[in-house]
């Protein structure tokens, strides 16, 4: 038996995400919300009502939301850095790529490793450890990690040495000194390329406050520091006002785009109308 108070747009909801997930959603037990269906539940059936209808209105202005999605875009940033990643590649040089958040650095990264099949690509979390990264390491070139950072690194070197491999460590500024000491030695034993890239402060850790890290900062033979997007490459893929209000970030210019399509659906209005994305804009920048 069905509670006939519930109304089939909720009913389909639940279905399709399962009433575990749902109760989840609206901070009851599943218990609950089994009894409120079969109209059983004897408790405050009013609350269940308010929350299962604030959540119906909410699945359903998502599923208005389309998700704006953009195609790889060859700009003049992602040009510069598959330079550098190749010259290092061919040569088995050291290179550090820096750049400010949102210009694509991770995604040109991406499409090298995507489609040059002897590149590894590590994209670093805060807080990785030594030994997390060269067991992921470990884990891209088919050896065994070991008991330690130590093992892990022989193995990889044994792997590595004169492969004629790359390897892109990307978000290395949230790596300690040790990591980045045992990826120069890396280099240093396997004479492959190795390209770094993260935030500007990346070469200030690769440097040391005092200097002291001089050897290690001695070993890049390639800086490509990145500052922006230029408008006309991101004037291929967004309007000229949200490519105007993204400031050479491409992340930002994606962002206020999600945002058109959600207000364009909310509104039934055009992507393109300047309304809608001085709208988009106003909200990504509060």
């Amino acid at each position: 038996m069905r509670n006939s108070r519930i109304d089939e747009q909720a009913l389909q909801i639940i279905q399709r995400r399962g009433i575990s997930k749902v109760a989840k959603a609206l901070g009851i037990s599943s218990t609950v919300l089994s009894r409120y269906i079969k109209g059983t539940y004897s408790g405050d059936v009013e609350r269940v009502e308010r929350l299962l209808r604030d959540y119906v209105r909410r699945e359903l202005e998502k599923q208005q939301l389309r998700r704006y999605e953009v195609a790889f875009i060859e700009t003049q940033v992602a040009r510069r850095i598959w330079e550098l990643l190749r010259t290092c590649h061919l040569s088995g040089e050291f290179g550090v790529v820096v750049g400010a958040a949102g210009v694509g650095k991770t995604w040109a990264l991406r499409r090298y490793r995507e489609e040059n099949s002897d590149a590894i690509m590590i994209e670093v979390v805060p807080g990785m450890s030594v030994w997390r990264l060269f067991v992921r390491l470990a884990e891209q070139v088919g050896v065994d990690a070991g008991k330690s950072a130590t093992d892990a690194f022989e193995n990889i070197v044994e792997r590595l040495r004169e492969s004629g491999r790359l390897l892109i460590v990307d978000e290395a500024e949230h790596l300690d000194y040790r990591s980045l000491e045992l990826l120069r030695r890396l280099w240093d034993f396997t004479q492959i390329g190795v390209v770094l890239c993260g935030m500007p402060r990346l070469l200030a850790n690769l440097r040391g406050r005092r200097q002291e890290f001089a050897q290690m900062h001695s070993r890049v033979g390639f800086v490509l520091n990145i500052d922006r997007v230029d408008r006309s490459d991101l004037e291929q893929a967004f309007p000229a006002a949200v490519a105007k209000a993204a400031q050479g970030s491409i992340r930002k210019a994606v962002k206020i785009m999600q945002q058109v399509y959600r207000l364009a659906a909310l509104n039934d209005a055009d992507i393109e109308d300047e309304k809608i994305i001085r709208a988009a804009v106003k909200l990504i920048e509060v």
